[in-house]
Formats: C-alpha cells, sequence, structure tokens
C-alpha cells in the first residue's frame, strides 16, 4: 500500500496548482478587458440625448479669443489721411475674423448696405485698437453676407459650426461692446415666410431668428453669434435675425481662390409645397413655380428655360427631395460651381415625374478694390 501522507501531499500539491492555473486565466481575462478601449462617445450626441446639468447650462464661451475674433468696423473720410482717434459711436458695424491672412466676415449694412461706398473708406479696429485699412471687399452674390480683406490683421480665429447640430432652445451669444457676453436664444433655425411668399432658387433662404434679454444693449451688425464652445454659428443682420454660418462655408472655396464669391443659382422664383395644401390640394414635397410681380417663374437665363414653367412642379435636385427642411439655394451649393445635375420635376398637367438634367449656372459677387487712402501732409 503506499503511504497516506504523500498521496495527501500529491493532492493538496495538484488541488493548488489547478487553483493557481484557474486564477490566472481569470486575471488574463480581466487584463484583457480592461486592456480594451472604450467605444468613442461624440460628445454632441451625448448632450442632445440626456437633461444638462447645472454645470452644462451655465458654461459659458471664453471671452477672450471671442472679443480677439471680432472687429468693429467704421466707414471715414480718409481726404486727409488716416483718423488717429474713432469714437466707438461712429461705428457702423461689425465683423468677425474667418483667417489669419486678414479675411472678415460681416454684412453688407455694416458698409452702408450698398455695393458702392462713394466718398467714405472702410476701416477696422481690433483687439490692439490700431485702425487697419480694408484694401479689398468680396459681396455675395445671394445674400447681404460681405467679405473684407485687411492685410497684417492682428486677431483670432474661431471655429465654425453648423445649424444642423443647434436644438430650439440652445442657449447662444454674443460679444458686448463692454468687454461681455449677451444671452441670446434659438428660436428657431429656418425662418418660415408665408405660402404666397415668392422665393428665388439665386437668393438664400435660411436665417437664425433669435431671442435676447428685454435688459440686453443693441448690437450693430455683423456681430458674430456664438455656441458655448466659443464656435461661430451666425452673424447678425438685426436684433432678431442672423445668417447661419452654412452660408459663410460655402462661399470660403471661391473666396480663397479667387478672391471673389461664386454661386450656383438656377435662375426660377417659387412658392414652397406648403402652397399646395394652402390652394386645398394633397400637400406633397417639392416647390412650384412661380411668377413675381413683373417677372417670369423661369428666367430667360435660366437653364431651365423653355423646360418648365409656371405652375411646374420641381421635387428634387439629384437624389435630394426639397422639403420644408432642404431649401433649394442651400442645395445648390453643396454642388461644385457649374455643375451638372438632375432635376426631378412634374408638370402641373401631368401626374408622373420627370428628370431633366442641365447644368447649374454661375452667379460672381460684385468686388472692390479699395485704394489706399492718401497720406496725410504731416505723415508724407
Amino acid at each position: 500500500m503506499g503511504d497516506p501522507t504523500r498521496t495527501n501531499r500529491i493532492g493538496m500539491m495538484l488541488l493548488t496548482g489547478g487553483i493557481g492555473f484557474l486564477a490566472g486565466i481569470v486575471g488574463g481575462l480581466a487584463a484583457v478587458v480592461f486592456a480594451i478601449p472604450d467605444p468613442p462617445i461624440t460628445f454632441e450626441r451625448v448632450l442632445r440625448r440626456i437633461t444638462p446639468t447645472a454645470r452644462e447650462e451655465s458654461a459659458l464661451p471664453a471671452l477672450a479669443p471671442l472679443h480677439a475674433a471680432t472687429v468693429d468696423i467704421f466707414l471715414v473720410d480718409v481726404s486727409g489721411g488716416l483718423p488717429t482717434l474713432l469714437p466707438l459711436d461712429e461705428r457702423t458695424g461689425r465683423g468677425v475674423a474667418l483667417t489669419n491672412d486678414g479675411w472678415v466676415a460681416t454684412v453688407r449694412e455694416a458698409l452702408g448696405g450698398s455695393t458702392r461706398l462713394g466718398s467714405r473708406h472702410p476701416v477696422v479696429v481690433g483687439r490692439d485698437r490700431r485702425i487697419r485699412v480694408v484694401d479689398r471687399i468680396a459681396f455675395d452674390p445671394m445674400s447681404r453676407l460681405a467679405f473684407l480683406h485687411v492685410d497684417a490683421l492682428d486677431a483670432s480665429v474661431l471655429p465654425l459650426r453648423n445649424r444642423s447640430t443647434l436644438d430650439i432652445g440652445t442657449a447662444l451669444f454674443a460679444p458686448k461692446a463692454d468687454g461681455g457676453l449677451a444671452f441670446l436664444t434659438l428660436e428657431t433655425a429656418t425662418a418660415s415666410a408665408a405660402t404666397d411668399t415668392v422665393h428665388s432658387s439665386d437668393t438664400w433662404s435660411s436665417v437664425l431668428t433669435l431671442t435676447f434679454a428685454p435688459t440686453e444693449l443693441e448690437f450693430p451688425v455683423g456681430t458674430p453669434v456664438v455656441d458655448r464652445t466659443g464656435a461661430v454659428v451666425g452673424i447678425r443682420t438685426d436684433e432678431l435675425h442672423a445668417l447661419p454660418v452654412e452660408l459663410i462655408t460655402s462661399a470660403l472655396p471661391s473666396l480663397f481662390a479667387r478672391g471673389a464669391i461664386e454661386r450656383n443659382v438656377l435662375g426660377v422664383t417659387y412658392h414652397d409645397a406648403s402652397a399646395l395644401a394652402h390652394a386645398g390640394a394633397e400637400r406633397v414635397d417639392g416647390i412650384i413655380l412661380a411668377r413675381p410681380t413683373g417677372g417670369s417663374a423661369v428666367d430667360i437665363r435660366s437653364p431651365l428655360h423653355a423646360k418648365l414653367a409656371e405652375g411646374d412642379v420641381i421635387l428634387a435636385v439629384g437624389d435630394d427631395s426639397l422639403t420644408a427642411q432642404r431649401f433649394l439655394p442651400e442645395l445648390l451649393q453643396e454642388y461644385p460651381l457649374g455643375a451638372t445635375v438632375r432635376i426631378r420635376a412634374r408638370r402641373k398637367d401631368q401626374p408622373t415625374p420627370m428628370v431633366i438634367t442641365v447644368p447649374l449656372r454661375t452667379a460672381r459677387g460684385a468686388t472692390l478694390l479699395v485704394p489706399a487712402p492718401r497720406q496725410s501732409e504731416e505723415g508724407s
């Protein structure tokens, strides 16, 4: 017979070894689990799915970059040279720096509302309070947007954020002249016009509608509107509205390449689809070609001239249906300049849609090369 003590010792050794082996396996699995990285989380999606905490609601954009990116615009008589001081109450508007090489976005109203300047010269004052002259202006052919170029501009550049990531009721902000922040609220991301309004494919449609506290001071036109991260979402055109940042970003390729703003246009005017319901017919997506006062529903220069007429319905451009959230002028800017597109349409007296393939027309905005101001006798 074997030694029982030895047998027990061998059994204990086997048991201990088995336990150690199992512990090693468990430990290895745990290490693998902890070594696997967590899946990436998109912060914006999290924000849209949770109730903001008090800390998130009170989050504010950084003041210094916002004010450093905002410039004041003046129109001054420079026949005797540049002034040495400009009173703030003579400011005609504001703008926001877009690039480190001196491009500033603003609105036409900051330049007197016209593409002609007359005897007054546009200048800007940035964070260093120096007066700098504007040497070039590019106007948008389809909106009130304008771009100024200022050589050696000392300004910060803010990120841009499109409106598709904004919810109704989002807290927004604007820089105040006293160095503080004005609190705004996004009321609607698009402006809904009356059903009898005639729109144009060659004019930008959407705006941001804002509300603000009655205690806030009035804002100059061209003031940037930012979200709580400090990203620009629009530029104010008046007390209640702002041009969305998509209008800016869609203009930048041609601006940087040629120093001018070029846009895709189609040369038609229309009612939106709600006009069908307004007339008692079944509501569908699309736009209904309509004649403006003293004009034609399809311009003679339009690629759709002689192909569509008043009362016909355009349902889609390419694979994108025209809806209350997909405006024709904005959709056209998603294509390369002069691109050939497929238009899905239906004649007013025919139920079956048809497809028309046409090249988009290109519209070029006005540009001004601003002459350098005359040197004063003291500086000459």
